[in-house]
């Protein structure tokens, strides 16, 4: 299996030192370009896939006579999506959706695209906004994908084929007319929804979706105290500092607001800064005139990765290489 591939980040033109640029990384479908096989983001079962990666940045020092030695050329951000239980359910609830749908639409196995047997998603609504067509990034230009390089010194990419990214599709009945109509929309992992219930959709965030449908505890699960039998045994030691009267009274009153929530962010319409919607940071690299290659090694489910870079002057190239050294099931 072709497991490295390169991509590239080109640095903007009269635009200020450390231009702030985002790149976003589908790895399944540039390992696709190479290898001549379908990669995949999930299993056929709907479990996402992690992907073992060695990520290597290297760049050119500046033409300039007068830079200084010790120059700082770029540094970057890795971000990747969480690997945690809520995205492995949410990416599956997601599958069987689908499941469910295409079963209901009357779509037979048989039927189904060759390569439409597993979910395809972009990591946010920013990578959505980026269409799917292979180039090297122009220059200068802030958000973008980076593709596989068939030429690395002169920065031009693999064409590859068709990569389609999943979509579901919500079904209206109008009231009056009784007719139903079909909205499809695309998935991704991370962020928001691109309109509020119920809708219609061009994407929505599979995280966010699977904390509004699942059932959440209550804030406060413990009763209040006087209806509560929870504490009828008072005898161990732990109820009893300092005294009992008072000691227990006080006690009681700690453990009904201690504890008691998740220590995580568990709101579901929270909105976009929810710690649950966005991109976990998995490395950071800083490249100098002394040291002009780094790697580092992530673990990126899905193998959708968001790299945030800064060059340091004009028409800089970062070049990106990417070698793949394993997959396995989140």
């Amino acid at each position: 299996m072709a497991d490295t591939f390169f991509g590239a980040v080109v640095g903007g033109t009269g635009q200020g030192e450390y231009l702030a640029q985002t790149s976003y990384l589908d790895t399944a479908a540039e390992l696709s370009k190479i290898d001549q096989k379908a990669h995949h983001q999930t299993t056929e079962d709907g479990k996402p896939l992690v992907y073992d990666m060695l990520v290597t940045f290297s760049t050119s020092p500046s033409t300039e006579v007068d830079a200084p030695d010790k120059e700082a050329l770029a540094e970057i951000e890795i971000k990747t999506v969480p690997e945690n239980w809520q995205v492995r359910n949410a990416c599956r609830q997601a599958h069987f959706l689908r499941e469910d749908q295409r079963e209901e639409a009357g779509v037979v196995k048989q039927s189904i695209g060759r390569y439409a047997k597993t979910m395809r998603f972009n990591m946010d609504f920013q990578m959505y906004g980026i269409a799917y067509s292979p180039a090297v990034p122009a220059v200068g230009d802030n958000t973008n994908r980076l593709y596989a390089l068939k030429d690395v010194s002169g920065l031009t990419v693999f064409q590859g084929g068709t990569w389609d990214y999943t979509q579901l599709a919500q079904f209206t009945e109008d009231a009056v007319s009784g007719v139903t109509s079909g909205d499809p929309f695309f998935l991704n992992v991370l962020g928001t929804h691109s309109a509020a219930a119920p809708g219609p959709y061009t994407y929505i965030g599979v995280v966010q979706a699977y904390n509004q449908r699942r059932q959440t505890v209550r804030d406060d699960s413990t009763l209040t105290a006087g209806g509560d039998t929870q504490f009828i045994v008072n005898d161990s030691p732990f109820f009893r500092i300092p005294i009992q009267d008072v000691g227990e009274d006080s006690y009681v009153e700690v453990t009904l607001d201690e504890q008691d929530n998740p220590p995580y962010d568990r709101d579901a319409d929270s909105g976009s800064t929810s710690d649950r919607l966005l991109a976990q940071p998995q490395a950071y690299s800083q490249l100098t005139a002394q040291n002009t290659v780094q790697s580092v090694r992530i673990q990126a489910p899905l193998g959708l990765v968001e790299f945030e870079s800064a060059l340091a002057y004009d028409d800089q190239a970062l070049r990106v290489k990417v070698e793949v050294l394993g997959t396995y099931e989140m």
